[in-house]
């Protein structure tokens, strides 16, 4: 069974009111190929939000890479394991995925179809969501390797919504590494306007939030 991962979210009441009426949404984008470039999750900012998943995905064909649209899928997706091969054959049908799934973290679509991008789906709360799409086109007869890990980015943004496609680096995001022992993170979004990292397996008010935790470092312009 996929290991579940989660991340609490704690924002002070202040900064909800700032946020909501600014129309900005709270952000979630995983790491594929050392890339981001999809908005995975988008939450309303409210007191208390959870992001959990598991670490299952889908591939599928991607009309496009365009960034500020919508992820579309042009054939159907199918799940696929590390170790793993997906199809999609010449008549744009992705088969299902073959091969002896292993622990390397990488997975491969085959494309016998034509000049096409790829798109990933990741797994969370009981639903699939759109979470990759590769920038530039795989060619026929090639293979691509995916490797997605369990490192996400979470930033407030105005009005977007999941699936949309991007291109621009995640300046004043957080990052956030989990896997191996680290399955839960806990975050306090203070009144102030910065995030702190709870210590393991402590929840306390926002507002108290710089006093029993330690100031998460954004990712750097």
């Amino acid at each position: 069974m996929s290991a579940k991962y989660t991340i609490n979210v704690l924002i002070d009441p202040s900064q909800v009111e700032i946020l909501r009426k600014g129309g900005f949404k709270l952000c979630l984008a995983k790491d594929t190929n050392h890339d981001v470039d999809v908005i995975w999750q988008a939450a309303e900012p409210v007191i208390k939000t959870t992001f959990q998943w598991t670490a299952e995905y889908q591939v599928f064909r991607a009309s496009s890479f365009t960034p500020g649209a919508l992820v579309s899928a042009m054939s159907n997706s199918v799940q696929i394991e590390s170790g793993q091969t997906a199809v999609l054959d010449k008549f744009g049908v992705m088969r299902p995925a073959t091969g002896i799934p292993d622990n390397s973290g990488v997975f491969f679509v085959r494309n016998e179809y034509g000049s096409m991008f790829i798109g990933i789906g990741a797994a969370h709360d009981g639903q699939w969501s759109s979470s990759y799409v590769t920038r530039t086109q795989s060619i026929g007869e090639s293979e691509t390797a995916l490797t997605p890990v369990e490192t996400v980015f979470l930033w407030f943004y105005p009005l977007v919504t999941a699936g949309t496609m991007f291109e621009h680096t995640l300046n004043g995001s957080l990052r956030l590494d989990l896997g191996n022992d680290q399955h839960t993170i806990d975050l306090v979004y203070t009144a102030s306007g910065t995030w702190v990292i709870l210590p393991s397996e402590q929840h306390r008010d926002a507002s108290k939030g710089a006093e029993i935790g330690r100031e998460a470092a954004l990712v750097a312009a």
